[in-house]
């Protein structure tokens, strides 16, 4: 969107799922020495964090009221297409998540 209003030109745009690289884009990643010394805290922050992510799916509108809290620059035509392209390209629903929840991954695609 960006790129064709400001570069006068539609992007080619390549997914590396469409070459069969379904390897998990979005994941949450942290030291084996927290998870060992602190598990609740880990647990409880991806917890929220799939929560969240079900609630913005649902309803974007207060996620999307602090992403321009944070960054008064993006528009809410900018917001809004993120959150097309995110459905679109099954980036948070799609694959293992479709089947077993946001948040799951399976040893197979692992």
């Amino acid at each position: 969107m960006a790129i064709e209003k400001q570069g006068g030109f539609k992007p080619v745009v390549f997914l590396l799922a469409d070459y069969d690289y379904t390897a998990y884009a979005t994941t949450i990643e942290t030291k084996k020495e927290l998870v060992q010394k602190n598990p609740d805290l880990v647990q409880r922050f991806v917890d929220a964090s799939i929560k969240r992510w079900y609630s913005y799916l649902q309803n974007p509108e207060p996620g999307n009221k602090l992403i321009k809290k944070d960054n008064p620059e993006m528009t809410d035509e900018q917001i809004k297409y993120g959150l097309q392209k995110l459905k679109e390209y099954g980036v948070i629903v799609s694959g293992d998540a479709e089947k077993l929840g946001i948040g799951a991954m399976t040893a197979e695609r692992y």
